[in-house]
């Protein structure tokens, strides 16, 4: 199935206001090709479609549902899937609720359907944004509604790779226009800084939060220190970008401190712990109460597993630091090969 008669105009949405609204109708003008829209479904949702249903899939966005809008709709006679777009910004409270009842309604009207309910988001903030949209549905009975996240960053790569095989020369160029405008906005490169992100480093309640992230670190070894005594030793370790301290404990050693870097590509906290002897294969054995490690590929190329310390939001700082430095405490305890017997190096 093929396209040479597609006349969408993506390049309009780069006039839009909000960032989310510019990504999203960059999008769905590129959905509205069949070829685009099959692999999408297949390649990214994990839906294949077959040419029957393709013809029946319709995209829409910026929908209305009861007591919500979400981003994006593509609904078919046996198929109802709804789009929420994140960029820059986190999901509101209780955003979610109104389109799982959306689909929950359309369900019961449709038995032999199937309904799903998906997420947008840049990689290193999409593990985190999963949790948020469950917290929020945790009231709800998830039973025949499908939930998951999808990265910008493989939306681009397969619509890169869709190129190759659309017929419309502009629909082609569109493609890799797109990938390359999610590359540069969510890597990090020599870019201008865009609207979102100078409102917010603009905004002094942005560097009070940060001010106060970095200075639960020390309570929360001087926590650890209380539960440990004299099993814990601990010094200082800071560098540019990054300050904390080296935890060792029978022979090992981890990193505990607030990590600007680790954040912007990890995701979740600016808080982490850092797992140096932690390794791929031991997800096999890990214990069920440990949540599992991010991965984070330094700008040196060295791989480290981190935990995200999350800083949720109305819990006392007291409460907070005692949760932080339990979760840390069960690590140090309850799985120590995750901690490195080598010397620490110079830089994280």
């Amino acid at each position: 199935m093929s396209s040479p008669t597609w006349t969408g105009q993506p390049i309009l949405s780069l006039l839009g206001g909000k960032e989310e609204d510019r990504f999203t109708e960059f999008l769905v003008h590129l959905l509205q090709a069949p070829e685009v829209l099959r692999a999408f479904m297949g390649e990214v949702c994990g839906i294949e479609v077959s040419d029957s249903e393709l013809v029946s899939l319709k995209t829409r966005m910026q929908v209305t549902v009861p007591g919500g809008r979400p981003d994006i709709a593509i609904q078919g006679l046996a198929r109802y899937c709804l789009f929420e777009a994140k960029v820059s910004s986190w999901l509101h409270d209780e955003q979610l609720p109104s389109y799982f009842q959306e689909l929950q309604k359309w369900k019961s009207d449709h038995p032999e359907g199937q309904a799903h309910l998906f997420l947008i988001a840049p990689s290193q903030s999409s593990r985190g944004l999963l949790q948020t949209a469950l917290q929020q549905l945790n009231q709800e009975a998830v039973t025949t509604v499908d939930i998951g996240v999808l990265d910008w960053e493989k939306i681009a790569d397969v619509l890169a790779r869709a190129s190759e095989q659309v017929s419309a020369p502009r629909l082609r160029v569109y493609l890799q226009d797109f990938k390359e405008l999610v590359v540069c906005r969510m890597g990090e490169g020599g870019r201008p800084f865009t609207r979102e992100e100078a409102l917010l480093l603009g905004d002094p309640l942005v560097a009070r939060a940060l001010l106060r992230a970095r200075r639960l670190v020390g309570p929360i070894v001087a926590n650890l220190e209380g539960l440990h005594g004299g099993e814990l030793k601990y010094r200082r370790r800071a560098g540019p970008e990054w300050d904390g301290y080296e935890l060792r404990m029978e022979d090992r050693w981890w990193w505990l401190g607030f990590w600007p870097d680790a954040w912007a590509t990890a995701g979740e906290s600016a808080l982490f712990l850092q797992l140096p002897g932690f390794r791929e294969q031991d997800f096999g054995r890990l214990p069920s109460n440990l949540m599992q490690p991010l991965r984070y590929l330094a700008p040196n190329k060295v791989t480290w597993w981190l935990i995200p310390l999350l800083l949720r939001e109305q819990i006392e700082l007291e409460v907070l630091v005692a949760e932080h430095a339990s979760m840390v405490s069960d690590w140090l305890k309850g799985f120590p090969d995750s901690g490195g017997l080598d010397s620490p190096p110079r830089e994280n």
